[in-house]
């Protein structure tokens, strides 16, 4: 499965992945966007902050502001202790970095946000039912107690702390950082940020806390929190807690790390309603994804990701433009398409010959394209993301009905997955609109398809593969 797959799949008219920005050996190699958005526009990251959370809790324990058997008390006011639920002085930041606190129910964002009292006093009166240090249950306020704790430990609040040891080396662009009414960034959720900057956390992630060189957090931290220090795949939820035993096949399933899920072959930040940034180091390969999903249509993406990732058609696709986690050289659609687009293509018995060229204009990109298929005739010239006027003889007499006459035309090119583009050819004085599908494929060939809304006959021609001629 390869990433147009993927987004084909979990596509809807209201709903499904909005960005979709996947590297290999540390470039870009392939990117899709709905509407309105781009590899530069923010998004909320949701639970996928608490990863970052643990980026900053790595920094300080490498400086020495923290150790991972430091304990929260140690961070709270005498009073605070005092009130707190029994169990709260037994935990630590190894505890809570791994979710491991027994508390008897998680706390989410969705109640905290409306809160206008200290959100750290309302996680301190949750009952603790099971053990500290053994008993998993996922919390987002389990997660601010690490951003308290970290600016507790550093004079700095997490997004400040952040900005010269992770944001500014990585070169992220805007972000911001919801705070909790004591002015603490929100450990749970509450981060904001692009989709490239996500990918480049996973990169950092995927180098061994190296950027440009410069060992950001230690190799260390980064092994630890992405090892598998919980088996979640083997646990049962009780409604009170995780148990042992609702597996029989232990490290198959979910497991959690620093702040940081894991998968075999993989692992990854996430938020709720699917939000990702997936590595699997066996690849040398990070995805980052924002989605607009409910639970049920986003659990399976951070495996299929993973599937997709280890695919040998994956590890065998050089796309035609490739970039750097940068911000600059971010491909505009023309030129992503005539990377993609070039020359002349055809099929191995050359009943399709297809000739590509893109047309630079002021007021636009145009894609030319004109050869035949096995319906015959293929002419015409789209606009690029934008509608062109033309005059277009509709050839494919089989597809419309007879009908072969040249007649006015308006034909647009729309990206439709990271190496797939359809354009839609529309006739307006007849009832025919005509769809050519390219795609480009693992194995470096161009995947052609044609079809017709209407026709008294078959209304559309099966897919051929097509070799470029020019290569």
């Amino acid at each position: 499965m390869i990433f147009d797959e993927l987004v084909e799949r979990f596509e809807r008219q209201d709903r499904g992945i909005t960005h979709l920005l996947a590297a290999r050996n540390g470039r870009v190699i392939g990117e899709w966007y709905r509407p309105h958005r781009s590899r530069t526009t923010a998004h909320m990251l949701h639970s996928a902050t608490k990863s970052f959370v643990s980026t900053g809790i790595g920094m300080a324990v490498d400086e020495g502001r923290l150790n991972l058997d430091d304990r929260l008390a140690d961070f709270l006011t005498l009073e605070q202790v005092r009130s707190a639920q029994p169990g709260v002085e037994l935990l630590t930041i190894a505890d809570l970095l791994t979710m491991r606190t027994g508390h008897a129910e998680g706390t989410s964002g969705v109640v905290w946000r409306t809160l206008s009292t200290s959100w750290i006093d309302a996680y301190l009166q949750v009952p603790i039912a099971g053990t500290p240090g053994e008993s998993f249950i996922y919390s987002s306020g389990t997660s601010h107690m690490l951003s308290m704790c970290l600016q507790k430990a550093t004079g700095l609040p997490a997004d400040e702390y952040l900005r010269p040891r992770l944001f500014d080396p990585l070169d992220f662009g805007t972000i911001s950082w919801d705070r909790d009414p004591d002015g603490y960034c929100s450990g749970g959720n509450g981060l904001t940020m692009n989709v490239l900057d996500f990918l480049k956390w996973g990169q950092l992630y995927l180098n061994g806390g190296v950027w440009d060189g410069r060992q950001l957090v230690s190799r260390e931290w980064v092994d630890a929190s992405l090892a598998r220090q919980v088996d979640v795949g083997s646990l049962g939820w009780t409604g009170d807690g995780y148990v042992a035993g609702a597996s029989a096949d232990p490290g198959a399933g979910e497991g959690y790390g620093y702040q940081i899920w894991n998968r075999p072959h993989g692992a990854y930040a996430a938020g709720v309603f699917g939000q990702y940034c997936v590595l699997v180091p066996e690849a040398d390969a990070v995805v980052a994804v924002f989605s607009s999903m409910t639970s049920r249509e986003s659990d399976p993406l951070s495996a299929d990701l993973i599937e997709a990732l280890r695919s040998e058609q994956f590890a065998s696709f050089v796309a035609p433009f490739t970039g750097a986690l940068t911000t600059d050289g971010v491909p505009d659609s023309a030129r992503y398409v005539s990377g993609m687009l070039d020359g002349e293509f055809a099929s191995p018995d050359e009943t399709t010959k297809l000739m590509f060229s893109v047309e630079h204009r002021h007021s636009g990109a145009l894609l030319h394209v004109q050869g035949h298929d096995r319906s015959g005739p293929v002419e015409f010239t789209a606009g690029i993301d934008a509608d062109h006027e033309g005059r277009s003889a509709m050839g494919a007499p089989s597809l419309h009905h007879s009908y072969i006459e040249p007649t006015t035309s308006v034909a647009r090119l729309t990206r439709r997955g990271p190496w797939w583009v359809e354009v839609l050819v529309d006739y307006p004085i007849t009832p025919f609109v005509d769809r050519f599908s390219f795609r480009l494929s693992t194995d470096g060939l161009i995947r052609y398809s044609r079809s017709v809304n209407v026709n008294s006959q078959s209304t559309e021609l099966a897919e051929v593969a097509l070799h470029r001629r020019n290569a």
